[in-house]
């Protein structure tokens, strides 16, 4: 999907820059640019693509890098080990069911046998994972409620009736900033909330058509992908309105719904607040 973060997203993750963002330091990692450093080598290095890298760093793909220039590194803070007395990379490796070489690779060690105390293991994710989704009537559990299912306490509704093609988080080559929602093209997507429209139209060659919409107290809903926008920039909306229909419009294989919620200025899990 898109980046992506789906990744998510270019020139910027952020909200709208989508360098997701401004994540927070256990969202990410820092890295500087050495000679013959590129997008593309770095990427293959921590497992991602090269539009989700440049996307988080609200770069082009294409961009020349410098030496001595900060990038971040996209990390999910649930797949992270922290070192206590006793451990080993080899157990670490066969717990969390990945390659010591990857292990290794993944957090750039250059002595697998001195690991400190405290120290922080990124865990890579070597295969896909399974979503689990709420059950609809009449569904098989694979499939997630319509725009009139809601979250008990946040207010945010589910903005589509589809399957979760691909869930928020890391991901064998990527770091998914979003939910990946499939429909057939032309199904309208709902606003997940009220709110005022701040973006709509073509975003980037990663979001493509796309809906942002502000709910205030610092709540943001993203909605990448469509064949048509229905809303105009400033309109307010109210939960469950028309704003968009689905499509594959930027950088997707299929027509789906790349949905995004930021609250406090950082890219959340949309699953953890719409059930």
């Amino acid at each position: 999907m898109c980046l992506f973060l789906c990744l998510l997203l270019l020139p910027g993750l952020s909200f709208f820059s989508v360098q997701a963002a401004a994540p927070s330091p256990q969202d990410r990692q820092e890295y500087i640019v050495v000679k013959g450093d590129t997008l593309y080598s770095i990427a293959r290095q921590y497992h991602l693509k090269t539009d989700q890298l440049a996307d988080f760093n609200d770069l082009n793909p294409k961009a020349i890098l410098s030496i001595g220039q900060q990038l971040w590194i996209p990390q999910d803070p649930s797949r992270q080990v922290v070192i206590t007395k006793g451990d080993t990379l080899w157990q670490i490796a066969r717990d969390h069911g990945v390659r010591l070489s990857e292990l290794v690779s993944y957090n750039k060690i250059s002595e697998p046998g001195k690991l400190k105390i405290g120290q922080v293991i990124n865990i890579p994710v070597s295969g896909d994972e399974a979503v689990a989704v709420p059950a609809v009537a009449g569904g098989g559990g694979q499939r997630v409620g319509a725009a009139s299912r809601s979250a008990a306490n946040t207010g945010f509704i589910w903005p589509l009736k589809g399957i979760i093609t691909s869930a928020f988080g890391q991901r064998k080559n990527r770091y998914h900033h979003g939910l990946d929602i499939a429909a057939k093209s032309g199904t309208t997507i709902g606003a997940a909330k009220a709110g005022k429209v701040i973006h709509a139209g073509w975003r980037n060659n990663v979001y493509g058509r796309c809906v942002i919409i502000d709910h205030g107290n610092n709540q943001k809903t993203l909605y990448a992908h469509a064949s048509k926008v229905l809303v105009k920039n400033g309109a307010q909306v109210r939960a469950g309105q028309a704003i968009a229909e689905v499509g594959a419009t930027g950088n997707t294989t299929g027509a789906h719904l790349h949905f995004e919620l930021h609250i406090d200025d950082k890219v959340v899990d949309p699953q953890k607040y719409l059930r």
